[in-house]
C-alpha cells in the first residue's frame, strides 16, 4: 500500500518494459569504399545510399541480427563500420 494524503492506495503492479537491444552501428561515409560486404551479410541493418556507400538504416539492431552485424563490422576491409553496445 502506498500512502498518499493519509489515504491508502494499491501500488500499481509493475511491469517489466520489453528489453531495447542495446547494439546499435554506424558506418564511416569517409572510409566506405562501397564494396556491399556489409549489406550482404546484414541486410536487416546494412544498405546502399545514393552514393554508393553503406549506411546502417537500422538502429539500434533488431533482435537476432548481432551476430550478423558483428560479423559485417569484422569483415568490412577498411573498418568503416563501428558497432557500439550501452
Amino acid at each position: 500500500m502506498e500512502i498518499i494524503e493519509g489515504r491508502a492506495f494499491p501500488r500499481p503492479l509493475i511491469t517489466q518494459k520489453e528489453k531495447v537491444n542495446p547494439m546499435k552501428t554506424k558506418v564511416n561515409q569517409d572510409l566506405c569504399i562501397g564494396c556491399e560486404l556489409c549489406t550482404n551479410l546484414c541486410p536487416a541493418v546494412f544498405r546502399m545510399n545514393d552514393d554508393d556507400k553503406s549506411e546502417a538504416y537500422t538502429n539500434p539492431v533488431p533482435a537476432g541480427e548481432e551476430p550478423a552485424c558483428r560479423s559485417a563490422a569484422d569483415s568490412c576491409p577498411v573498418g568503416a563500420i563501428s558497432v557500439t553496445e550501452d
